[in-house]
C-alpha cells in the first residue's frame, strides 16, 4: 500500500487504479491480466500483468472517466471477471475462481499474421500491406478470405458483410466503401471479423445472427491527430482530377470529411451507394423510376473505361460519443454530374417461329443532382437500446437524347424528381426479470414526379388512327406513405428461448398520368385513358420465434400469421375492388459448428408475396419510346419456396478457407407478362395467368495464402439453373437458362521488389427453349482477365503496367476481342509527404467497344462510344 500510495504522490496529473487479485483461498494469483475496456465497444485501452504478490498498478490520463470504462481480468487457470469503474474508487480486491483449461486462441508466428478466437479472426494489416497499397481496401485484397467486388462491396468467405465498424463505431452505415477508399490502411492497425454477429447489445446470447461484421482498429498514434489527403490532378485530353478528405477517428470524435471531382471517368457516387441493403428502407428499394429514355443499359466494361463524366462530390460524416452510452451521427452526401452515354445496338426478341428486330442509336446526355443526409441518435448497452434514424434525400435527374433507327429520328427529353423522408425508432430496456421488450415504429413518405416528351417529325411515334402523333409528352407521379408498428416480447435467455411479436402496418400509395399529344404550344387530349390509381395495402401480424442454442448448436424457428387487406380504386376504369387473406410464412434456419472455425447452416422458407400499385395500374404508361406498360385487373401474388445450406471451413494457422452454398428457390405467379412486340413498338402487359419459375444456384470458394511463395490465391465456382415462361406475341415460349463461371485470383509479392496481381473470369451462358422444336437456342462465353505488375526499384519508386482483356463468342456471331493496357508510375517524397502520380490510360486508344447482351428470349448486340487514349499527372500531399 506504500508502494501505491507514493506512485499517486508522484502522479499527479495521472489517476492510478490499484488492487490485488487472488484466487477463492486469498491466494495471490501471479501473472493474471487486467484489461481496462471501452463500455461502448469493449476495445482495449490499457493492459497490466499483476505481480508475484498479484498486485497491479494502471496509470491513467487524467482527463479519464472511469465511468466510461469497465475493468476485465483474465487467467488462463480462472473465469474471467468484469467490474465495473466507479467515480472515486481507485483500489479494488477482486476474487477469481478456477475453470478448466480450454485454449481456443491460434495464431500464426510469422509473417503475415491472423489471429484467431472463436468467431473473431484478427488480421494484422501491416503484415499483409505492401508500399503500393494506399487504403485499407487495397490491404483487404491481400487478406485470404476476403474479396472486394468493384464496387467497393467486400464479401467474406462468400457472404457480404453486414457492417464497417471503425474502432466499434457505425460511421458510414451501409456506405462504408467511402471509408476504405479514402481510410490509409497505416493508421489501421488491425481488421477483426465478427461471425454470426449481433450488434445490439440487450439482444445478445438472446438473437441468433447470421451476419458477418469487420471492425476496422485505428493504431493508437493516429487517433491523436488529424489524417487526410489532398490530391489535384490534371492532363490529356482537358482532364482533371481533384479529392480533399479530412479523417479524425478517435474515442470522443470520428469524423471523414471528402470533396472530390473528376472529369477522368472516377464514379464519384460509389461513394453513395449502399453496399449491405440495410440502409435502404423496402420504401427506397420500390421507389424505381418508371420512364427512360433508352432501351440499353451500361457496358459489360470496368465503368472508368466508359464512363464519360464530369462530377462533383461532397461527404461529410460525423458521429460523436457524448459519454459512455450515448452517440449522435450525422451524414450529408451532395452529388453532381454531367455524363454521356453514345451507343448503337442490333436487338432481336424471338418468338415462337420467327423473330423481329430492331436498331437504335443514341446519343443522351444526363445531368444528375442528389443530396441525402440523415441523423441518428444512439444507445447501446448490455440493458437499454435505444435508437432514432432520421433520413432524407432529393434527386432530379434532367436527360436529353437524341435516337434514331429504322428510319426514325427522335428527340427525348427526360425529368425525374425524387423526394424522401424517413423516421425510424427503435427502444429495446430489459425489464427487470431480465426479459427484453422490444418497441419501434417508422414512418416514411416519398414522391416521385416524371416526364418524358418525344418528338419525331419524320414518323410518327405511335399510330392512331385519324392522329399523327409525332409529338408525346407522357407524365406520371408516384406518392407512397408507409407507417408500421412492432411490438416483440422476449423472454430471458435459456438454452431455449421464445419471444413473441406484434405488427401493424399500412401502406398508401397513388398513381396519376397522362399520355397528351402536342401541336406546337398547345397540350392535346389524352390519346388513352390514364391514370388516377389510390392503392392502400395494410396488415397485422402476430408472430412468434423459438431457438435453442447450445454450444456448438443453433436452432431457429419463425412463425408469423399475417391479416392482411388490400384495397385499389381507379374511377376512370370503374375499378373498385379488395381482397383479405390469412397468410402464413414461416421459415427455420439451423447451424452447427465444428471445431472453433468451421460450420455447417441450412435454412428454409416459405413466403407470400404481393405486388403494388405499378402491377396493377389499368392505362396505359409509355416508358420509353418504344415501350407501353399497362395490366390487367387481376392483383399479382407469389408463393415461394426458398431452401439452401451453407459449409463455411477456415483454418487460420494454414490461411485457408473455403466456402461451399446450394440455393434452391420455387416461385408460383398468377400474372405472366405478355410481350406484343412489333419493329415499332412493344407493349407489355400483365395477364392473369399462372407462371412458374424454379431456380438453382451453386457457389464454391476457396481462398488459402502460400507462405513459401508469398501468395494469396483463390477461385470460385458459380452455377446456375432457372426454368421460366415467356409470353411473346401470344404465343407461350418455356426457357431453360444454364450459367456456369470460375473466377481466379491471385496477388502476390514476390523478391521484396516485385507485385503481381491477376483476376480473371470465364462465363458460360446457355438460353434454350424447353419445348421441343423451337429455334432459337442461345450459347454465349465470355472471358475477361486482368494482369497487374509493379516493380519497386527503391521505396520511393513504383512503376507499373496493367494489361486487361475481354473475350466473347456466341455461335453464328462475330467473336469480340479486346485487349487494354494502362501504365502508371510513382514516386514518393517522403520528406515532404508527397507522392507523384503517372498515368498513361488505354495506351492502345481503343474508342469503341461492342459485346452481345443475352436475356431468356432476346439478344442485343450493343456498341458503345468509351474512353480514348488519356494521361494524367497527379500529386497527393498527405497529413
Amino acid at each position: 500500500m506504500l508502494l501505491v500510495s507514493l506512485s499517486i504522490s508522484a502522479t499527479a496529473q495521472q489517476i492510478s487504479l490499484a488492487g490485488t487479485v487472488s484466487d477463492e483461498q486469498g491466494v495471490p494469483v501471479p501473472l493474471a491480466n487486467v484489461l481496462i475496456k471501452q463500455r461502448k465497444n469493449e476495445k482495449l485501452l490499457y493492459f497490466k500483468a499483476t505481480d508475484n504478490n498479484g498486485a497491479f498498478v494502471l496509470n491513467l490520463p487524467s482527463e479519464t472517466i472511469l465511468t466510461y470504462f469497465y475493468l476485465e481480468v483474465t487467467h488462463v487457470s480462472y473465469r474471467t471477471i468484469k467490474i465495473e469503474l466507479e467515480k472515486g474508487k481507485n483500489f479494488y480486491e477482486i476474487r477469481l475462481s478456477r475453470q478448466r483449461v480450454h485454449l481456443d486462441e491460434v495464431s500464426v508466428g510469422i509473417k503475415p499474421r491472423i489471429n484467431a478466437s472463436g468467431d473473431t479472426i484478427r488480421y494484422d494489416v501491416n503484415s499483409f500491406a505492401t508500399q503500393l497499397d494506399r487504403s485499407v481496401g487495397d490491404a483487404l485484397k491481400r487478406m485470404p478470405g476476403f474479396e472486394v467486388e468493384q464496387n467497393g462491396r467486400i464479401l467474406y468467405q462468400g457472404q457480404a458483410i453486414s457492417h464497417l465498424y471503425i474502432d466499434g463505431d457505425d460511421l458510414l452505415e451501409g456506405k462504408y466503401g467511402i471509408g476504405t477508399r479514402a481510410i490509409p490502411h497505416a493508421i489501421v492497425q488491425g481488421v477483426e471479423v465478427y461471425k454470426n454477429h449481433q450488434d445490439i447489445k440487450v439482444l445478445q446470447d438472446r438473437v441468433v445472427s447470421r451476419d458477418i461484421t469487420i471492425n476496422l482498429v485505428i493504431a493508437d498514434k493516429a487517433k491523436m491527430r488529424l489524417n487526410g489527403e489532398a490530391k489535384l490532378g490534371g492532363g490529356w485530353p482537358e482532364q482533371y482530377v481533384s479529392e480533399l478528405n479530412a479523417i479524425v477517428f478517435n474515442d470522443k470524435i470520428k469524423m471523414l470529411d471528402a470533396l472530390k471531382g473528376n472529369n477522368a471517368g472516377i464514379d464519384i457516387r460509389e461513394d453513395l451507394q449502399d453496399l449491405t441493403g440495410q440502409a435502404a428502407t423496402n420504401l427506397e428499394r420500390h421507389s424505381q423510376p418508371l420512364l427512360s429514355s433508352g432501351t440499353a443499359g451500361a457496358p459489360n466494361l470496368p465503368k472508368a473505361r466508359h464512363y464519360l463524366n464530369n462530377s462533383v462530390g461532397l461527404f461529410a460524416h460525423h458521429l460523436v460519443t457524448l459519454d459512455a452510452d450515448w452517440q449522435v451521427r450525422a451524414n450529408i452526401d451532395l452529388f453532381a454530374d454531367r455524363n454521356k452515354l453514345i451507343y448503337d445496338n442490333q436487338n432481336m426478341i424471338f418468338g415462337e417461329m420467327d423473330s423481329i428486330s430492331f436498331t437504335e442509336q443514341l446519343y443522351r446526355v444526363n445531368k444528375p443532382f442528389l443530396t441525402e443526409g440523415s441523423l441518428r441518435v444512439h444507445k447501446n448497452t448490455k440493458k437499454t437500446y435505444l435508437n432514432n434514424l432520421l433520413k432524407f434525400n432529393y434527386s432530379r435527374d434532367y436527360s436529353a437524347a437524341e435516337l434514331s433507327g429504322d428510319e426514325q429520328l427522335i428527340d427525348q427529353r427526360l425529368k425525374q424528381q425524387q423526394w424522401f423522408f424517413d423516421n425510424h425508432f427503435q427502444y429495446f430496456p430489459m425489464l427487470k426479470g431480465k426479459d427484453v421488450l422490444k418497441f419501434s415504429g417508422r414512418v416514411a413518405t416519398n414522391k416521385a414526379p416524371e416526364q418524358l416528351v418525344l418528338a419525331s417529325p419524320q414518323k410518327p411515334i405511335v399510330d392512331v388512327p385519324s392522329m399523327s402523333l409525332s409529338w408525346l409528352r407522357q407524365r406520371v407521379t408516384t406518392r407512397t406513405t408507409h407507417a408500421e408498428l412492432n411490438i416483440e416480447y422476449l423472454l430471458k435467455p435459456t438454452w431455449f428461448s421464445h419471444r413473441y411479436n406484434l405488427q401493424a402496418f399500412s401502406e398508401w400509395q397513388s398513381l396519376h398520368s397522362s399520355l397528351n399529344p402536342i401541336e406546337g404550344e398547345q397540350v392535346l387530349d389524352e390519346i388513352t385513358t390514364g391514370n388516377a390509381l389510390q392503392w392502400r395495402r395494410s396488415y397485422a401480424l402476430l408472430g412468434s420465434t423459438y431457438e435453442i442454442k447450445r454450444s456448438n448448436f443453433t436452432l431457429s424457428a419463425t412463425l408469423p400469421l399475417r391479416l392482411q387487406q388490400i384495397s385499389y380504386d381507379d374511377a376512370q376504369f370503374a375499378l373498385n375492388r379488395g381482397q383479405v387473406d390469412w397468410l402464413f410464412d414461416p421459415s427455420l434456419e439451423i447451424s452447427k459448428k465444428i471445431g472453433q472455425q468451421h460450420e455447417v447452416a441450412g435454412h428454409y422458407g416459405y413466403s407470400n408475396t404481393f405486388g403494388n400499385m405499378q402491377n396493377i395500374y389499368q392505362g396505359a404508361i409509355m416508358t420509353n419510346y418504344r415501350t407501353l406498360l399497362a395490366n390487367d385487373t387481376v392483383l399479382q401474388r407469389n408463393r415461394g419456396h426458398h431452401a439452401g445450406f451453407a459449409v463455411k471451413l477456415a483454418n487460420a494457422p494454414d490461411m485457408l478457407f473455403v466456402n461451399l452454398g446450394y440455393d434452391y428457390a420455387h416461385v408460383a405467379s398468377n400474372v405472366m407478362m405478355s410481350y406484343q412486340v412489333t419493329e415499332q413498338l412493344t407493349s407489355v402487359v400483365a395477364l392473369p395467368l399462372t407462371n412458374r419459375q424454379t431456380q438453382h444456384n451453386a457457389v464454391a470458394g476457396i481462398s488459402k495464402f502460400l507462405f513459401f511463395l508469398g501468395v494469396k490465391s483463390g477461385i470460385t465456382a458459380k452455377w446456375s439453373l432457372t426454368n421460366d415462361n415467356q409470353l411473346v406475341n401470344d404465343a407461350l415460349l418455356p426457357y431453360r437458362n444454364r450459367m456456369f463461371s470460375l473466377s481466379p485470383d491471385l496477388n502476390a509479392k514476390l523478391l521484396g521488389r516485385i507485385n503481381v496481381a491477376y483476376i480473371g473470369n470465364w462465363s458460360w451462358l446457355h438460353n434454350e427453349p424447353r419445348q421441343r422444336g423451337l429455334p432459337f437456342s442461345q450459347r454465349l462465353v465470355t472471358f475477361s482477365q486482368s494482369v497487374q505488375l509493379y516493380y519497386s526499384p527503391s521505396a520511393m519508386l513504383d512503376i507499373g503496367l496493367k494489361g486487361q482483356q475481354l473475350y466473347t463468342k456466341q455461335r453464328e456471331q462475330a467473336n469480340y476481342n479486346y485487349f487494354f493496357m494502362d501504365a502508371n508510375a510513382r514516386y514518393k517524397i517522403p520528406t515532404w509527404r508527397i507522392v507523384l502520380e503517372f498515368d498513361l490510360f488505354n495506351i492502345a486508344n481503343i474508342k469503341t467497344f461492342e459485346y452481345i447482351a443475352l436475356t431468356t428470349n432476346s439478344r442485343h448486340n450493343n456498341r458503345y462510344q468509351i474512353r480514348g487514349r488519356m494521361a494524367l499527372v497527379k500529386a497527393a500531399f498527405t497529413f
